[in-house]
């Protein structure tokens, strides 16, 4: 499966609220896939295991502003 196809699946199923589908749709390779996981993880309120994905996805993009927001906004929560 193309990685558009791929990231378009995960969001469908994030906005479903099919979040083992969402996760089992996501690719670690896959930078949009990583952030869809990484909103089914917060979602999931797995703090830890969402900002790994998140590092992981600033890794791929590092000057993605969301990712960076999302890792700071997280770390409120804890």
């Amino acid at each position: 499966m193309n990685f558009a196809v791929q990231s378009n699946l995960a969001l469908c199923y994030l906005q479903l609220g099919d979040h083992d589908q969402c996760k089992k749709s996501c690719d670690s390779k896959n930078e949009k896939c990583l952030f869809r996981r990484s909103q089914v993880q917060l979602t999931l309120l797995s703090f830890d295991q969402a900002i790994r994905d998140f590092q992981t996805f600033l890794k791929i993009n590092p000057s993605n502003l969301a990712a960076q927001q999302q890792i700071k906004s997280i770390s409120i929560l804890e």
